[in-house]
């Protein structure tokens, strides 16, 4: 988001009397039209001006065409005088989200302890959502507001306190209300399976092709049906696609956001949109000549949308294929991010 954000910090992270570095790298090249990804870097400091890697993760910071229309989503990584890393991000459009992750050396390795994660709408002040999770103590705290307009503030605890070393965490495990998988798709014939989240469920639709698959949001207000062109059906209102690489040139500059999801059966994948954004219709019910009924269906699918696609990073995560697991090793070359 903001190039001068830190992408560099100093500071004793595992207690020695030494000073040590994190820092954020980005990929020299990408992959088929894909924006470089990027890594946090962890080195202690030898004492002699070197630097030995300590950690290295590179599932965590987000590209720099993952921040909505606010742009880059990156906000700095920070090292506070209580021995913790975070690593900060902000975007979205008119429903704002930032998520802070927490990391720490315990003991003799580093992990991630907790996160605080913050959603709001731009134009109604009462459309907040905050949740902070601490880890180490299983602390969940929820802040929100009520239909009153009053602030609540819900404190619970978890007996899942597994911690996740830094090397091996996913910056798309989260806890909340609605968070967690409920439906599971697996392609027999393609090798694959994805993982649908509970706020996901009864609100989409999938349309198998030769290629891959179309997934299709399903709501309640009429205009989230459309017909499908090839089948006839009402499929709902299209969101993405999984697809080959050779999909996409066939589909030429009618695609968007494409991302690498792995590879099944000989074949790489891809999630990938079209530049027609089928959903807009949803987001203009206050502006539509339609009676209420109708606008307020129309207004709860789209706030229904708006927490799918808060979760669409959970999903796109889950791909695993029948013959390779996901583990996100790169094979390329980083350098500095500023």
């Amino acid at each position: 988001m903001d190039s001068f954000a830190p992408a560099v910090v100093y500071g004793d992270m595992n207690f020695d009397d030494i000073e040590d570095v994190a820092l954020v790298v980005e990929q020299n090249e990408a992959d088929f039209e894909l924006t470089p990804a990027r890594a946090l870097v962890i080195g202690y400091g030898t004492g002699y001006g070197n630097y030995e890697l300590a950690a290295f993760n590179d599932n965590i910071v987000l590209r720099a065409d993952e921040g909505g229309i606010l742009g880059d989503p990156y906000n700095g990584i920070y090292f506070d005088d209580q021995g913790i890393l975070t690593v900060s991000e902000y975007g979205g459009s008119n429903w704002r989200w930032s998520n802070n992750y927490r990391f720490a050396y315990l003991v003799d390795e580093w992990y991630f302890i907790g996160y605080n994660k913050i959603t709001t709408y731009l134009h109604d002040e009462s459309e907040y959502f905050e949740t902070d999770f601490d880890m180490i103590h299983g602390k969940i705290l929820n802040h929100y507001f009520d239909e009153s307009g009053n602030l609540i503030s819900d404190e619970d605890y978890t007996d899942s306190r597994e911690l996740f070393p830094l090397d091996h965490f996913s910056r798309w495990y989260q806890v909340g209300d609605y968070r967690g998988y409920e439906d599971r798709y697996y392609d027999n014939n393609l090798g694959y399976e994805l993982s649908f989240p509970k706020s996901w469920q009864d609100y989409y639709s999938i349309q198998e092709r030769d290629y891959g698959i179309d997934v299709y949001f399903t709501g309640n207000s009429s205009p989230s049906w459309e017909i499908d062109e090839e089948t006839f059906e009402a499929n709902g209102l299209y969101l993405f696609s999984v697809g080959t690489e050779n999909t996409m040139k066939e589909a030429g500059d009618s695609i968007d956001d494409v991302r690498w999801l792995g590879t099944a059966h000989g074949n790489t994948y891809y999630y990938f949109t079209s530049t027609d954004c089928s959903t807009c219709i949803l987001s203009m019910a206050v502006e539509l000549d339609i009676d209420e009924d109708k606008r307020e269906l129309m207004i709860s699918d789209y706030n229904r949308l708006v927490l799918m696609m808060a979760d669409l990073d959970l999903l796109l995560y889950s791909f695993i294929s029948d013959d390779e697991v996901h583990d996100y090793e790169l094979d390329y070359e980083f350098d500095p991010l500023y």
